[in-house]
Protein backbone atom coordinates (compact mmCIF):
# COMPACT_ATOMS: atom_id res chain seq x y z
CA UNK A 1 0.00 0.00 0.00
CA UNK A 2 1.41 2.98 -1.26
CA UNK A 3 1.91 5.37 2.20
CA UNK A 4 2.90 9.21 2.76
CA UNK A 5 4.41 9.75 6.19
CA UNK A 6 2.91 12.87 8.18
CA UNK A 7 6.51 14.91 9.61
CA UNK A 8 4.66 16.66 12.19
CA UNK A 9 3.32 13.78 13.79
CA UNK A 10 5.41 11.10 12.80
CA UNK A 11 2.54 8.99 11.33
CA UNK A 12 2.33 6.65 8.37
CA UNK A 13 -1.40 7.37 6.58
CA UNK A 14 -2.26 5.88 3.45
CA UNK A 15 -1.96 8.39 0.23
CA UNK A 16 -4.56 9.78 -1.44
CA UNK A 17 -4.31 7.96 -4.66
CA UNK A 18 -4.93 5.08 -2.40
CA UNK A 19 -7.73 5.65 -0.71
CA UNK A 20 -9.30 7.11 -3.75
CA UNK A 21 -8.37 3.92 -5.67
CA UNK A 22 -9.72 1.51 -3.00
CA UNK A 23 -13.32 3.63 -2.97
CA UNK A 24 -13.59 3.61 -6.97
CA UNK A 25 -12.40 -0.14 -6.75
CA UNK A 26 -15.27 -1.20 -3.49
CA UNK A 27 -18.11 1.29 -5.39
CA UNK A 28 -17.84 -0.80 -8.98
CA UNK A 29 -18.10 -4.49 -6.57
CA UNK A 30 -20.77 -2.97 -5.06
CA UNK A 31 -22.68 -1.78 -8.31
CA UNK A 32 -21.68 -5.38 -9.66
CA UNK A 33 -23.26 -7.11 -6.61
CA UNK A 34 -26.64 -5.07 -6.57
CA UNK A 35 -26.43 -5.97 -10.51
CA UNK A 36 -26.42 -9.71 -9.69
CA UNK A 37 -28.37 -9.86 -6.78
CA UNK A 38 -31.25 -7.66 -9.06
CA UNK A 39 -31.00 -10.14 -11.95
CA UNK A 40 -31.01 -13.14 -9.55
CA UNK A 41 -34.05 -12.14 -7.87
CA UNK A 42 -35.91 -11.30 -11.19
CA UNK A 43 -34.91 -14.90 -13.04
CA UNK A 44 -36.45 -16.35 -9.63
CA UNK A 45 -39.90 -14.61 -10.39
CA UNK A 46 -39.16 -12.68 -7.22
CA UNK A 47 -39.41 -9.00 -8.48
CA UNK A 48 -40.72 -7.34 -11.17
CA UNK A 49 -38.60 -5.21 -13.76
CA UNK A 50 -39.12 -2.22 -12.50
CA UNK A 51 -38.30 -3.57 -9.11
CA UNK A 52 -35.00 -5.18 -10.20
CA UNK A 53 -34.02 -1.83 -11.79
CA UNK A 54 -34.36 -0.42 -8.09
CA UNK A 55 -32.79 -3.09 -6.67
CA UNK A 56 -29.62 -2.44 -9.11
CA UNK A 57 -29.86 1.20 -8.53
CA UNK A 58 -30.83 1.92 -12.41
CA UNK A 59 -33.76 4.27 -11.98
CA UNK A 60 -33.54 8.34 -11.64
Amino acid sequence: MPVTADSERGEVRPSRLHISYQLFTHGYYLDAWRRDRALERLEAGEVTFSRAAEIADMTD
